[in-house]
C-alpha cells in the first residue's frame, strides 16, 4: 500500500509538466523577440485550441472527453501566458497596441464558440 501511494505522489509532478503549447509552437514563441508578435501567436494558438474542441463536440467518439479537457486547459494555459508577456512589455513600457488588438480580435471571433462551451 505505501509502494502505491508512493508511485502516485511522483506521478503527479510528472503530470503537471507537461506543457501546454506544442514543441513547434514553442519554437515560433521563443523566435519571436518582440512582444506583440509572441501575442499575435498566443491569439492564433487559442484558436486553434478553440477550432479542436469545436470539431471534437460536433463528432461522438470514444474518449473524446480527455482530449477537450487538455485543449480547454491548453487554452486557459495560453491566456495567462497572453496575460504574463502583456504584463512584461508593458512593464519594460514596450508597445504592444498591436499584439493586443490581434488578442481582443481573437477572442471577440471565438466567444460565439465559447459560450457555447
Amino acid at each position: 500500500m505505501r509502494t502505491l501511494i508512493c508511485c502516485l505522489l511522483l506521478a503527479v509532478p510528472l503530470a503537471a509538466q507537461r506543457d501546454f503549447l506544442t514543441q513547434s509552437e514553442i519554437e515560433r514563441i521563443r523566435d519571436a523577440q518582440d512582444p506583440s508578435a509572441r501575442l499575435e501567436l498566443y491569439a492564433s494558438f487559442a484558436r486553434e485550441r478553440v477550432d479542436l474542441v469545436k470539431n471534437l463536440l460536433s463528432k461522438e467518439k470514444v474518449g473524446r472527453s480527455a482530449t477537450i479537457h487538455d485543449a480547454l486547459d491548453a487554452y486557459s494555459k495560453i491566456l495567462d501566458a497572453i496575460d504574463d508577456t502583456a504584463d512584461h512589455a508593458l512593464a519594460r513600457k514596450l508597445d504592444v497596441k498591436v499584439g493586443m488588438n490581434a488578442v481582443a480580435n481573437a477572442e471577440q471571433q471565438m466567444l460565439p464558440a465559447l459560450r457555447k462551451f
